[in-house]
């Protein structure tokens, strides 16, 4: 005999534990579980958590790891060598869905930008940077990268370009990694 969900209660957005918030972070930022589809997770095991909800608990989530996060990025972007690169990603969009284009997905990039010295006796921690973009335009590598210098390690990608070109007083902003080679 097949026995059905238990029936589904809702449970108000002050009464999320830590282990649940961090259930909701882990599942949405590292596993990349959008959110309505956790919504759809908790319905199957009875509990009615509406995507609204979910949204707030990681809004509210993030505005307190902020200043974690500020200081975890500025250390990364701070480093003498930064490992630079993108992929691209799926993006929901619910207007393409809403209309009928597509699947109701878009293509957006995660850019990373890592730093880990280890491999070279470095002291510092090892850290990345996440960044998102809409699309592959160079300005956002040069927006991310505004503050930081030294030596990126990135592929040949054009956007990067600007990144190393001579200014009047004849200083750059980032030194190749391969300069100097013959």
């Amino acid at each position: 005999m097949v026995q059905s969900p238990p029936p589904s209660r809702p449970i108000p957005g002050s009464m999320a534990g830590p282990g649940l918030l961090a259930h909701v972070l882990v599942s949405k930022f590292d596993d990349h579980i959008p959110l309505c589809r956790l919504n759809e997770i908790y319905a199957r095991m009875g509990a009615d958590v509406p995507a609204s909800t979910l949204m707030g608990w990681c809004g509210r989530a993030m505005k307190v790891l902020g200043p974690l996060i500020e200081r975890i990025e500025t250390e990364v972007m701070a480093a003498p060598i930064l490992h630079a690169d993108d992929t691209p990603i799926r993006v929901l969009d619910r207007l393409r869905r809403d209309t009928g284009l597509g699947k109701g997905v878009k293509q957006g990039r995660v850019w990373a930008y890592v730093s880990d010295q280890r491999p070279w006796a470095g002291t510092a921690p090892p850290g990345v940077v996440y960044r998102f973009s809409p699309d592959r335009k160079g300005e956002h590598p040069q927006r991310h990268l505004k503050g930081s210098g030294g030596i990126p390690q990135a592929d040949a990608y054009a956007g990067f370009t600007q990144l190393y070109e001579m200014r009047a007083d004849g200083s750059s902003q980032f030194r190749e990694a391969a300069a100097g080679r013959t």
